[in-house]
């Protein structure tokens, strides 16, 4: 395959997952690497995760050469991250931005953390009859409840092989 071909689709839709966690509050750099763990993690088992965290990447990034212990070098590309994100972004504009696509979500997975946006994040979520986990292992153990099996079934397709009651597949 060159990289002009399409990327083979999946036979059916991978769940999508929204990730809620603390960025702001605490350690930044644990609370980036504790959500990317979760992405990771997730996009192995087979959802579609998305990591609202990676936003405190969201400044201009510029042009390094960084060199190694023994000398040799390699280009790169610097982005700053802060708990703020880009300057110019409010609280309320990145809540404007990220609760849309917890709407969309077929789960949210509740990070542990103190954190305002996380708690409206689910809360939204919640009243949307969407399911709200509190860690990955939460999820992927829980994931073949009826009760989720069911959400998923309908215009989107169905998840997959013992997965959905209602259509037997």
């Amino acid at each position: 395959m060159n990289e002009l071909e399409p990327f083979p689709l999946p036979e059916r839709r991978r769940p999508r997952v929204y990730i809620a966690g603390p960025i702001s509050r605490g350690d930044l750099a644990h609370n980036v690497n504790q959500a990317t763990a979760a992405f990771v993690a997730l996009a192995r088992a087979g959802f579609a995760p998305l990591c609202p965290h990676w936003s405190v990447y969201s400044k201009p990034a510029r042009k390094e050469i960084l060199t190694d212990d023994d000398g040799e070098q390699w280009p790169a590309v610097i982005c700053e991250a802060t708990a703020a994100g880009n300057p110019d972004m409010t609280h309320a504009d990145w809540m404007g931005v990220d609760l849309p696509w917890v709407e969309v979500a077929d789960a949210v997975v509740r990070l542990p953390g103190d954190s305002t946006g996380a708690d409206l994040e689910t809360a939204h979520a919640r009243a949307r009859g969407i399911p709200v986990f509190g860690s990955v292992r939460e999820l992927t153990d829980g994931w073949a409840d009826a009760a989720i099996a069911r959400r998923m079934h309908g215009g989107d397709g169905c998840p997959g092989a013992g997965f959905c009651d209602a259509c037997g597949v």
